[in-house]
């Protein structure tokens, strides 16, 4: 089965992007980056700044979490509903409702004999990857974050194109292959 890189779109791409929030804290933002669930009652966020672009359904963040509507929201739960929490919230001056993704379902599903990438110093991390590619475990959720690059959400086959169907405005997908982090001496 094929797997892709999922994110919201750029700032500068057509698309607003969530640049500011106020009511996660720290912990709670590391809880979503890392893809571990947030203890209830569930925080509600709130949009303070936007950049400029048409209101999609899938927005970036500079805080970690995935923005999404209702339609999107219906995807998931019912694709990947044992691995994602929705928290409430409100983009400051816009009527329109989203949700903060917690994606929460993890595989470690990197290839590293296939991947081109550089490792942190202590070899703990990644530093850079200019190739990815995925050896997904069958047991691994239709959305999860890649363990080896835990800010990295993928998502099936079948998940993309059930988000493609309900939205005009779905977020990106890349394939591995094409998605890159960092950058590398030769390219500078």
């Amino acid at each position: 089965m094929k797997h892709w890189i999922w994110t919201g779109y750029a700032p500068g791409a057509g698309h607003a992007f969530a640049e500011d929030q106020e009511g996660l804290t720290q912990p709670q933002l590391e809880a979503i980056l890392f893809g571990r669930p947030i203890a209830e009652p569930l925080p509600e966020t709130r949009v303070t700044k936007l950049s400029a672009g048409k209101l999609p359904d899938v927005m970036g963040s500079a805080f970690y979490a995935l923005l999404v509507t209702d339609a999107v929201r219906a995807v998931l739960e019912e694709h990947a509903g044992k691995v994602v929490q929705f928290l409430p919230a409100k983009v400051k001056g816009k009527r329109a409702a989203y949700w903060a993704l917690n994606a929460t379902g993890q595989a470690k599903a990197m290839d590293r004999a296939k991947s081109k990438f550089k490792a942190w110093s202590d070899g703990e991390g990644i530093e850079s990857v200019r190739h990815l590619a995925l050896k997904v475990p069958a047991s691994a959720p239709a959305l999860f974050h890649l363990a080896e690059i835990p800010q990295v959400l993928v998502v099936s086959d079948a998940l993309k194109e059930a988000l493609e169907a309900a939205s005009k405005s779905p977020g990106d997908f890349e394939s591995p292959g094409e998605w890159r982090l960092g950058f590398f001496e030769d390219e500078v």
